[in-house]
């Protein structure tokens, strides 16, 4: 059995969002496929999908605008924030061959402006994830999952979305420790 839950301490907003988030248990067979797909900028999301992939297995796949974005922390923050506003989905340049194969998708991302950054939009949209359960994971500096939980229910609104983790950005030095924790609770039998 695994039960999916939040290591963080929720926001106001994240404990509305909390009340859409299906909570209870999944039996997932030993055979599952597991694909961790995430977007990273600062390589934080990135340590977090592989550290994911280390503890629980599964496939790592990262999600790569054609266009890269700039390492100016303070030019992105201006187009990322355009972007959201734009309703902007740039194009990929990595794709998933044979998506139906996996029961199981993590999706990792980085808050930006209390959202998924856009090519996580791009990606959710590509593919049919109908009947597949996903677990969100993401990386944040002060609200964690912001009001992404509300974007992917929209988006997937026949998956199974599930509670999932939420790291800030200080708390990565003790992340194995974290994802260990994490992970021992989705497995939990508490039923």
């Amino acid at each position: 059995m695994i039960l999916v839950s939040c290591n963080s301490k929720l926001s106001q907003q994240e404990q509305k969002e909390d009340n859409n988030i299906q909570n209870h248990q999944i039996n997932i067979p030993a055979n599952s496929k597991i694909l961790i797909a995430y977007f990273s900028w600062s390589g934080h999301t990135k340590k977090l999908a592989e550290e994911i992939q280390n503890q629980a297995g599964g496939e790592l796949f990262e999600i790569q605008p054609k266009e890269p974005y700039t390492t100016d922390i303070n030019v992105l923050s201006g187009q990322s924030l355009q972007e959201q506003r734009d309703h902007f989905r740039p194009d990929l340049s990595t794709h998933v061959d044979h998506i139906d194969q996996y029961d199981i998708v993590f999706i990792g991302y980085p808050n930006w402006w209390s959202n998924m950054p856009m090519p996580v939009f791009t990606f959710l949209e590509e593919y049919d994830f109908s009947d597949k359960t996903i677990i969100p994971f993401t990386t944040y500096g002060e609200s964690g999952f912001g009001d992404s939980i509300t974007s992917i229910h929209e988006i997937l609104n026949h998956s199974v979305i599930m509670k999932g983790l939420a790291i800030q950005e200080h708390e990565m030095e003790d992340l194995s420790n974290k994802v260990k924790d994490w992970l021992e609770t989705l497995s939990e039998d508490n039923g």
